[in-house]
């Protein structure tokens, strides 16, 4: 049975989130929040929420859930169906959970909330910190093994900056078809496409120029004058 409590705390969550995607997570604060969700009680969102931080971590325990769910249940079937995983397995594994959250969700903000706090200086660690988002860390690590068997010439810290990359592209891309009039098609297409371009810079073969800038010993940092 939902509590009385519930309305006012999801109505409060979809308003901040909304908020927040616009204008930036810091420039919001409870009481806009609070109005924003027709709450007459001034101390709605301190009661629900305690802080702006407890308010950004609800929504992404609210949004971030049922992600993370499909998330580890597209993991588990690549684990399953006996056939190896291509690159391809992995990125539909990160981006179509979150595109089913966001862009074929009506009236969605959290990828643009996402990219707001995934950009913002104070607020980038926000997901991680929040204890949610676990499936994203299993992804990380299984996709990192894979690129280690596929393309074993791809050092390390290159392969981390890519899956990094592949994270945060999704993210931005998404935000920006997020909210946008189009046909289901042309929706789908771009976010297949969004897959496909993923795909490739993760399988890109490493260049020559890259490998040589990474052996470049690194210059001394110049001593600054007192």
């Amino acid at each position: 049975m939902e509590s009385p409590d519930q309305p006012a705390r999801a109505a409060m969550i979809d308003a901040a989130e909304r908020l927040m995607a616009e204008r930036g997570i810091d420039a919001v604060s409870l009481r806009e929040v609070q109005a924003a969700a027709g709450q007459r009680n001034k101390s709605a969102a301190q009661y629900h929420f305690g802080s702006r931080a407890g308010l950004i971590d609800a929504i992404i325990a609210t949004r971030m859930a049922p992600v993370d769910l499909v998330r580890r249940r597209r993991l588990d079937e690549l684990d399953g169906d006996g056939v190896t995983p291509t690159t391809a397995d992995y990125v539909r594994a990160l981006v179509e959970p979150l595109a089913d959250a966001t862009v074929r969700r009506s009236r969605s903000w959290y990828a643009r909330f996402l990219a707001r706090s995934y950009t913002d200086p104070v607020w980038s660690g926000a997901v991680d910190a929040s204890g949610h988002g676990t499936a994203l860390v299993a992804w990380h690590g299984r996709l990192d093994e894979h690129l280690t068997r596929t393309i074993p010439e791809l050092p390390a810290p290159l392969r981390q900056a890519r899956i990094n990359r592949a994270i945060s592209t999704a993210i931005l891309a998404l935000a920006a078809s997020e909210g946008r009039r189009s046909t289901a098609a042309r929706r789908d297409a771009r976010i297949s496409d969004l897959i496909d371009g993923i795909t490739a810079a993760l399988d890109a073969a490493v260049s020559a120029t890259t490998l040589a800038l990474l052996d470049r010993p690194s210059a001394p940092t110049p001593e600054l004058p007192r």
